[in-house]
C-alpha cells in the first residue's frame, strides 16, 4: 500500500514545518525569502497561527520570529494587518497539552521579543 495514513501525513508536516523553521533561522536565507513576494511567507505563517492545528501555530510564530531578526523586517512585519494582536491571542489562548501550552506561548513571545527590538516597531506593540 504507497497511500500515506494521517498519522504518517502528520509526521511529514511536522518535519516540513521544522525544516522550514530552521531555514528561515539563517538570516541570509530569510531575507531572501522575505523578499519574495511570490512566497508571502508572512501570509502562510499569519494563515497557520490562525488556524486549528497548535504545532502549525507554534511554526507561524517561530517563522514570524526568525524573520524579525533584522530592523528592516521586524518594521515591516510589525505593520503586517494583524500580526501583533494575533501573537499576543496566541500567548493568550489554552491549548490542548501543556508541552503545547509551552510551545505555542513560547513561540509567540519569542516573536514579539523579536519584533519589539526594532525602535520602529516598538509603538505598534505597545498595548
Amino acid at each position: 500500500n504507497t497511500s500515506l495514513d494521517e498519522t504518517d501525513n502528520d509526521a511529514i508536516e511536522r518535519i516540513a514545518s521544522e525544516i522550514l523553521v530552521f531555514v528561515v533561522s539563517h538570516d541570509g536565507i530569510a531575507q531572501l525569502v522575505f523578499e519574495d513576494t511570490s512566497l508571502d511567507l508572512t501570509k502562510e505563517a499569519m494563515d497557520w497561527m490562525k488556524g486549528y492545528q497548535e504545532h502549525l501555530k507554534g511554526t507561524g510564530a517561530l517563522v514570524i520570529g526568525n524573520l524579525a531578526t533584522s530592523d528592516l523586517r521586524s518594521s515591516e512585519l510589525a505593520q503586517y494587518p494583524g500580526l501583533i494582536e494575533t501573537l499576543f491571542n496566541m500567548v493568550e489562548c489554552d491549548y490542548s497539552s501543556d508541552e503545547m501550552l509551552v510551545k505555542v506561548k513560547h513561540a509567540a513571545l519569542s516573536a514579539l521579543r523579536n519584533l519589539s527590538i526594532c525602535e520602529a516597531a516598538k509603538p505598534l506593540i505597545r498595548p
